[in-house]
């Protein structure tokens, strides 16, 4: 398990103050008050002006970082766009 730690941590609905985000196995497991975060995890703690915050997914992608899907349709474009987006909050 892995703990992201957060000034402010949007959960879709509500922004929370000092929140954890609890990361089990590659999910998210729960989101609690900082001050309950279980001793001894690992905690990353994000800069104070950041937003914790759901990814945003977008289900129609053409292209991204300089590649068309349409005009190489394979796994390196794939790769290619899945890369310049993440740089954008996209899961």
């Amino acid at each position: 398990m892995k703990v992201v730690h957060a000034a402010r941590l949007f959960t879709g609905e509500a922004m929370l103050r000092d929140a954890a985000l609890i990361i089990d196995a590659g999910r998210v497991g729960d989101v609690r008050a900082g001050a309950d975060i279980p001793a001894g995890m690992a905690t990353e703690t994000l800069a104070p002006e950041l937003i914790l915050a759901p990814g945003f997914i977008d289900t129609q992608v053409n292209g991204g970082g300089g590649v068309m899907f349409n005009d190489s349709p394979d796994l390196p474009t794939l790769r290619a766009i899945g890369r310049a987006h993440r740089r954008f909050g996209t899961t």
